[in-house]
């Protein structure tokens, strides 16, 4: 295996174009409404970054309280900007066992058009009864929201 070492990283400047709001996406970190970028760069390491007309305020997660194993979970989400009307954006939903584990059918990337999506899940009717979790991240900025669910036997 490779192992990139502090010492591989060279400092560099990135000059945009247009400023706005900036969020390093790997990082899921809010850099700031600029113009600039400064960062370290390493050969074979990727850097993404956002630039919002507008900071993500918050994303929220709406779904069912409880539910029975066997039925469908709708999970709804919305993204708040600050100052403004939110465009698209991806907001990336899982839900999680009660032990924690995230199931990847039940993980989705969400097309928050306009700033709100939905998506349902459709649970087996073997679902591990207890408190399941909904949570949601809006992938550029990294902002999240969680919700629980109880999930019941099948009825």
């Amino acid at each position: 295996p490779q192992y990139i070492e502090e010492g591989d990283f060279t400092p560099a400047t990135i000059e945009l174009v247009a400023g706005g709001h900036v969020c390093d996406v790997r990082a899921g970190e809010y850099l700031g409404e600029t113009d600039t970028i400064r960062t370290r760069l390493a050969t074979g390491v990727a850097a993404l970054y956002a630039v919002l007309p507008y900071r993500v305020a918050g994303v929220t997660v709406e779904c069912a309280a409880t539910i029975a194993a066997g039925e469908r979970l709708r999970v709804r989400c919305a993204v708040a900007a600050e100052g403004a009307a939110p465009g698209d954006h991806v907001v990336h939903v899982e839900l999680a066992d009660p032990e924690g584990t995230v199931i990847r059918p039940y993980a989705a990337n969400v097309l928050a058009a306009g700033g709100a999506g939905e998506v349902e899940f459709a649970l087996p009717l073997n679902a591990r009864p207890g408190e399941w979790t909904v949570s949601a991240r809006e992938v550029a900025s990294g902002v999240r929201d969680l919700r629980r669910v109880s999930v019941g036997p099948a009825r």
